[in-house]
Parts: structure tokens; sequence; C-alpha cells
């Protein structure tokens, strides 16, 4: 017994386990200086607001602000029209490019006037943190919400900031480690022993805690659709990722043949990514015309719950996209290479419009087909051979196409 006395007594005055926490936490360490250990539990560290700094990175020399709010750019306008706020990580944050060379900027550049996009992306930041910072900004009230995805598991402690952050919330530690709480995690001795036990298991570790981590993202993101009265929309970037499971609309970049599949791309992989976001946006952000487009609720009625969006076919040089659930989705051809799917949706322009009622295909009766502004398109789906379906339209090269479309063909 005076043994595991002097052994406890020992642990506390060189207790190592502060040394082995700091080895087997995630570390946020890209750009320290910009960061701060938040108030948050949630959020864990956020980026520091008003700053203004020239830097050097590996693009080359580049500007690096935040707001008052600690968004990366400029102040919030007074008019901002409508207001898209986007959730992310470091590659909506964009490390080494301008502020306004960002992707979410150049969103807002490709949207034009009378919409503002606002950059909450924070290096490292998993779903959780993502969700955590958006609800504490709701306050802004945005017309849109961007969800960029792509870390999941457990959240990244700022460097230099563990041992404070453990100390500020202890249920920390459940999350980073197996086998903690109970009445004997006050003993050093069993402490040590515990996390001592789990740096020699450092894989397993991370392999059984993944998957309540995981759990703890989807939670975390159908918390916030119930949050809001507004879209809330998927964003997975070129270098693939996501979070599946969550029944959220996404634009998944990773297939649209990006040119790269750099997680921190140079400005012409954020141009990239900022022009095709920017036109899967459309469709939430124009009001819906009669007879013309779906609303929010429609397009999220049809999504069945745990089915994402899978795959994304985009035509004319991608000036139009449009976006299929693979288990329900056939795709659909004509001979220009003009891409579009079944048995779901429609163009979501508003000038692109349904003046036809369903009917039979003149040549394949188990076909049906809907035809729109004044026929001068025409989509068709089967139900029995839900992998055929044919695209007519007698316009040519569609140029005035933007935007993707989902919905229930009626």
């Amino acid at each position: 017994m005076s043994g595991l006395c002097l052994l406890e007594g020992g642990l506390r005055l060189h207790d190592p386990v502060p040394a082995w926490r700091q080895e087997l936490v995630p570390q946020q360490v890209s750009e320290l200086d910009i960061h701060r250990l938040s108030d948050d539990e949630a959020l864990l560290y956020e980026l520091i607001p008003d700053l203004d700094l020239e830097r050097q990175g590996p693009y080359g020399p580049y500007r690096l602000s935040t707001n008052a709010r600690g968004f990366r750019g400029a102040e919030l306008r007074a008019s901002p029209g409508k207001r898209i706020m986007v959730l992310g990580a470091s590659n909506a944050f964009g490390p080494g490019v301008d502020d306004d060379q960002t992707w979410p900027a150049l969103a807002e550049q490709a949207l034009g006037e009378g919409y503002e996009v606002l950059n909450l992306g924070v290096s490292g930041y998993m779903t959780r943190q993502k969700v955590a910072q958006g609800r504490r900004h709701l306050d802004l009230q945005p017309d849109l919400v961007v969800l960029q995805v792509y870390n999941t598991g457990r959240r990244f402690v700022l460097h230099g900031t563990t041992d404070q952050a453990f100390s500020r919330w202890p249920e920390l530690w459940p999350e980073f480690f197996l086998g903690t709480g109970g009445v004997l995690w006050g003993l050093e001795t069993w402490r040590t022993a515990v996390v001592g036990w789990n740096r020699a298991n450092q894989q397993e570790v991370a392999e059984a805690l993944y998957p309540a981590t995981v759990e703890a993202d989807r939670a975390a993101v159908q918390s916030l659709i119930e949050a809001l009265d507004v879209p809330l929309v998927m964003v997975v970037p070129a270098a693939g990722g996501g979070l599946h499971g969550v029944g959220l609309p996404a634009i998944d970049l990773s297939e649209m043949n990006p040119p790269n599949t750099e997680i921190h791309p140079a400005v012409d992989g954020h141009r990239w990514a900022a022009e095709r976001v920017a036109a899967g946006l459309l469709p939430w952000l124009e009001p819906p015309v009669e007879g013309c487009g779906w609303t929010v609720d429609q397009v999220r009625a049809a999504w069945p719950v745990g089915h994402g969006v899978k795959r994304t076919i985009h035509g004319v040089d991608s000036t139009w996209t449009v976006q299929t659930n693979e288990p329900l989705g056939g795709i659909l051809r004509d001979q220009a290479g003009l891409s579009w799917f079944q048995p779901w949706g429609r163009l979501a322009h508003p000038s692109w419009c349904w003046t036809g009622e369903p009917s039979e295909h003149p040549e394949h009766p188990e076909w049906t087909c809907r035809s729109g502004d004044e026929e001068s398109w025409m989509i068709c789906w089967s139900q029995e051979h839900p992998g055929v379906a044919e695209w007519k339209e007698q316009l040519g090269a569609i140029e005035t196409l933007s935007g993707f479309g989902t919905g229930v063909v009626p």
C-alpha cells in the first residue's frame, strides 16, 4: 500500500500524461499565429479577429485578413442582398491564396451583384466544429448555408493549447482516449496507466473511436438542419471525402473531372471550384417560377434518408451541371453528348419550364415523356427500365443554362 502511495505521489510530481496527451491528441499546427483557444468547447479553437497580414506561401506572397467576427475576408456588408454562409475547413479558408482568391470569395464574384458569401472556414475543423461555427453565427440570418465536408473523426486541438483545453473541458477525455472516467480516474496512477495503454495501442484506439465521432458529426448536421429555416447544401471538394448518411443535396466537385485534387489548391483550383459551386447553388437562390422550379422542401422531401447525391453530370463546357442519385437514376443522352438523368428532376433555370403534361413516347410506349418551353425540349424516363431514357432538344447548343436541376419529374 505504501508503494502505491509513493507511486501516486511521484506521478503527481512528474506526471507523464500531459506529454503523452500532446503526442496522442490530433493537433492543428497550420499557421498557429492566426488562431487562438476558443471559449466554446464545441469549437476548441478559432481564428483571431481583425487580422491584416502579408504572408509568404507555397504559391508566393498572399494577403490574409479576418473581420471583426473572425471570418476570413472583409467586414460584413450593411446591405448584403442574399447572404450565403460557407462552413468549412482549410479547403474553404484557402491557405496560400489572397482573401479574394478563395473559392467562397470567387463564388460571390461568379454569382454577381446581390449576393454576399461569408467564408467561415477554419483550418482543421471537423464537421462538428463547422456546424458549431454556423450555429454561433445564425444571427446573421443567412439565406443559404453551405457545408464543405472533408474531415471526419476526432477533432483537432490547437497545438500548444492541449493542457488548457483538457483542463477547461474535462469532457474531452472520452473523445480522444478509451477507458477514461470512473471513480478511479482521479488517481494519477490509474490515469497514467489508461493513457499509457492508449499510447501503446494508438492505431487501434483511433479506429475504435472513429465510428462514435462520425456518428456525432451526423448528429451535429441533423441538429443544424433542424435549426435552419433556409437550405443547407453540402459541398465535397475536388479531393473527395464527405459525410454519408445525412441526406443532404450535394455539389460533389470530385465527380466533375477536377483539373487537380489538391485539398489546398492554387488560385486556379479555387476558381474552378467556385464556378461550379456558384452554378450549383443557383436553384436554391433563385425564386421558384410557377411551373418551373422546385421549392427547397420539395427537393429535400424527394431525397430518401441516407442517400446523398452520388454523381454529377455536366455538359456544354460545364455551363450547366446536373446531379443524380445513383440508386434511382439512369443517364439520358442526346446526339450532341448532352446529359440529363431520370427519373429525377428537371432543369432548374427559371427560363426552362414544363409546358406539356406527361405523355407516352411515340416510339417507346413504355417510356413516359414530358416536354417544356413549347416542346422545344423533352425528357423521357422508364420506370421498368430506369437506365433507359433520352433527351431531345431543338434549340442547338444550350448556352443559356446555369445551375443544376434536382427534384422528381411529375
